[in-house]
């Protein structure tokens, strides 16, 4: 097979039919869009940060469970130690590993729209179907349709984003309590903006 018969079967697959996610540029403006620090940090702390990297054994892979960054995280958030944390690098190697996780003949990732392109950009990398279910005029869950998709679909996965990226609401708690109960599968609450807002995620820790 020719190279331009390799390329052509490529583009005939769902991979293939698939558009580049692209980052608009951001100079000159205050950027919070990727939850970054639109200001420089105090002199003392990046003195103590550039002290700390001197330290490290570059020449030696890190830790593999990063035990002692999670115990930090525990104690910072008050995270029960019933509760496995997982590290990745960044938000989108989560998506890619949960989706990996329910990855199966027949199974369907299910999600709100508009929300968080990667949801669907990571679900159809992995020629899995992603459904999506339309936000309401203002941009609240439709509850009854979404609820109606979950028992026909029965998704492996359904992604909600609190706040939601990029309508930048809250769901309502009844709303995503009804979602969590009529779940057959898992739900993932992405909470990357939750500091921007007053909600608690630790109620839903039960």
């Amino acid at each position: 097979m020719s190279i331009e018969q390799r390329i052509a079967a490529i583009r005939s697959t769902a991979l293939g039919s698939m558009s580049a996610y692209h980052v608009q540029p951001a100079q000159n403006v205050i950027k919070l869009d990727a939850m970054e620090n639109p200001f420089h940090w105090p002199k003392a702390l990046e003195a103590k940060w550039q002290e700390s990297l001197a330290g490290i054994a570059m020449n030696r892979y890190p830790s593999a469970g990063a035990e002692s960054l999670k115990e930090q995280l525990r104690r910072v958030f008050s995270i029960d130690s019933a509760y496995p944390i997982v590290l990745g690098n960044g938000s989108d190697e989560l998506i890619l590993l949960l989706a990996q996780i329910v990855h199966q003949p027949g199974a369907c990732i299910m999600g709100v729209d508009p929300s968080f392109v990667m949801y669907r950009q990571i679900t159809h990398s992995l020629n899995l179907d992603y459904i999506g279910i339309a936000l309401n005029d203002d941009f609240s869950i439709d509850l009854p349709k979404t609820l109606a998709a979950i028992e026909q679909h029965k998704p492996s996965l359904i992604f909600l984003a609190m706040p939601n990226n990029p309508t930048g609401n809250l769901f309502s708690d009844q709303d995503v309590q009804a979602i969590i109960e009529a779940a057959p599968g898992l739900v993932v609450l992405d909470e990357a903006y939750t500091a921007f807002t007053q909600y608690d995620s630790q109620k839903w820790l039960v």
